[in-house]
């Protein structure tokens, strides 16, 4: 799920990726993150699993592109950004492309 987050004022595209095991991040926006730095394009930060199993229970519909957590008993909802680069196939396109 793509979304947008604020770090210090600076706009930046986050992908939220249940089916990556690690967390990225661009080089020039890694400044004191602990994530590991690789480049990549599409995105400046890229959240998987690494991060994602320290915030407990997740309520998502990827449909509607919607995650849900809470902590420190206050609810975060963060929503994606229904980007343009992504489409959907189906199995028999997948099974083609790959």
């Amino acid at each position: 799920m793509r979304t947008s987050a604020l770090i210090k004022h600076t706009p930046l595209s986050v992908l939220v990726d249940s089916g990556s095991t690690h967390n990225f991040i661009h080089p020039t926006t890694a400044c004191r993150c602990d994530f590991t730095v690789l480049a990549i394009k599409s995105c400046d930060i890229v959240l998987g699993t690494q991060c994602l199993h320290t915030l407990g229970c997740i309520q998502w519909d990827f449909g509607q592109l919607v995650m849900q957590f809470s902590a420190n008993n206050q609810v975060f909802t963060i929503m994606g950004n229904g980007s343009p680069l992504v489409k959907l196939i189906d199995s028999p396109t997948m099974t083609k492309a790959i």
